[in-house]
């Protein structure tokens, strides 16, 4: 090793950088039409009505569950070459069971099947692996650990202050690349699923009890699984007894099925189910914060969580400090979550023919509660 004093050695010089940022999958603003596709264009749909299509129940009862099913609902337009590779995957590599509701097969591009981004991700082919890497290299039955790390059965906490709350192991769509294969839908031919051993009622209170002599925990992701799949009056019942605890501060909704099936979210019992826990929320951040209890509950997820057609509104005398602001109030947010085609511990049919977060900082010392499109992960 060179000493100091080698008038030899080089001093390290900082080289030019090649980072930059990926190529964006999709332009925007969108090009197309902004415009729900015509369901009746597919061969199994044809005859739908509108009034069918908006029923959460007709969406959960014509849920795609395997492959004859698929073919029944896109007809021709799936190749049997193309039905043959995804039954190969299914046969050989698939961690997840197919779960497709009409919705989500509304939104595949009917023309090029093979290319379609919600096909590859929802019933992938075998084709379109990585021949050197079909899965990711690291790829486990529990890739993120989260059984391990488990406080009770089914709450991770990983982190500090934040916990994984997974109540319920079925979603109303299974999507290939489930990080929680391991516990989430069906048996397939690679992997037979972790049943929960404990009891729902029994399970569910541990984890209460668990997050109410554990004061450090702040945060709480609720998820499974996926939200859309619990009973509004039993989700509502738990998250009740969450925000009683003093200690919460943060809780977050996880679900895809404002993607999946979003007349799940319209609803009425379960926009009032949810419209509810809002408000019960919203009572917490008064509590805590009384002079900005809405800043940190926001209606962005337009119609479903809305509420139909109906916009948020502030009736609430406007303060000094609230003059110019024009945000709606938090009151009107309205997000909701689960009760049809599922039995009513929201475990559904389970056969085979159907980040670290920082330390809180002290103003925001109260109780959040958001949505997230994107379940079971």
């Amino acid at each position: 090793m060179s000493s100091l004093s080698d008038q030899t050695a080089e001093r390290p010089k900082n080289e030019a950088g090649h980072a930059h940022a990926a190529d964006q999958p999709f332009e925007y603003p969108l090009k197309r039409e902004y415009v729900e596709p015509d369901w009746t264009r597919l061969p199994g749909f044809g005859d739908v009505t509108k009034e069918q299509w908006e029923s959460a129940q007709w969406q959960r009862a014509h849920t795609i569950k395997n492959l004859v099913e698929l073919k029944r609902a896109l007809g021709n337009l799936l190749s049997d070459k193309l039905y043959a590779d995804i039954e190969r995957d299914q046969q050989e590599r698939a961690t997840m069971s197919m779960l497709i509701p009409p919705q989500m097969i509304n939104t595949m591009d009917e023309t090029d099947l093979w290319a379609d981004p919600v096909r590859r991700y929802m019933a992938p082919a075998l084709s379109d692996r990585d021949e050197e890497f079909p899965s990711h290299p690291m790829a486990a039955r529990d890739s993120l650990h989260e059984a391990d790390m488990w406080a009770v059965e089914g709450l991770t906490h990983r982190y500090p202050t934040k916990v994984l709350a997974e109540l319920i192991p079925t979603c109303p769509q299974y999507c290939g690349h489930c990080t929680r294969m391991d516990l989430v839908g069906n048996d397939t031919s690679q992997v037979l699923k972790y049943k929960f051993e404990m009891k729902q009622n029994d399970r569910w209170d541990a984890m209460l009890d668990y997050l109410r002599r554990t004061p450090s925990v702040r945060d709480v992701v609720v998820s499974g699984g996926d939200m859309a799949n619990v009973p509004i009056k039993r989700l509502q019942e738990w998250l009740f007894g969450l925000f009683d605890i003093e200690s919460v501060r943060e809780v977050r909704i996880a679900t895809k099925g404002l993607m999946g099936i979003p007349q799940h979210f319209l609803q009425d019992d379960v926009l009032e189910g949810y419209e509810a826990i809002a408000g019960r929320a919203h009572e917490r951040e008064g509590e805590r914060n009384a002079e900005n209890p809405e800043r940190h509950v926001d209606p962005e997820h337009r119609r479903p969580v809305e509420g139909g057609d109906q916009q948020p509104t502030d009736d609430r005398p406007e303060t000094e400090a609230d003059a110019g602001d024009t945000r709606p109030d938090s009151d009107g947010e309205r997000a909701a979550l689960g009760r049809e085609g599922i039995d009513e511990n929201g475990e559904g049919e389970r056969s085979h023919q159907r980040c670290a977060d920082p330390l809180a900082r002290p103003e925001c010392d109260q109780l959040r509660v958001t949505g997230r499109e994107g379940a079971g992960g």
